[in-house]
């Protein structure tokens, strides 16, 4: 993967990190802006798609099983169409 942060999943990561801390915490509600678009460059449909994903993750318990290096690559991509994969 790149570490061009435009390219990244970092504000998938960072919601769910977010969202992990207000769970353990107890918050009712937690106010989040836009990750990775300002410096980061990210465009802002990918950082709220990665940000919807991290969200029903974490509140709605959806998780995309993830069996092998394939699947893998294809939640890398479903996080952002912008990334360096691996070719396999």
């Amino acid at each position: 993967m790149s570490f061009n942060i435009s390219t990244s999943v970092n504000a998938y990561l960072a919601m769910k990190a977010i969202l992990l801390a207000a769970q353990k915490n107890s918050f009712k509600k937690v106010a989040i802006p836009s990750l990775c678009t300002g410096v980061g460059k990210m465009d802002p449909e990918i950082s709220a798609n990665q940000m919807h994903i991290a969200y029903k993750e974490v509140v709605l318990g959806i998780k995309r099983p993830i069996c092998d290096f394939g699947d893998a690559q294809k939640h890398q991509l479903e996080l952002n169409h912008k990334t360096m994969i691996w070719d396999y």
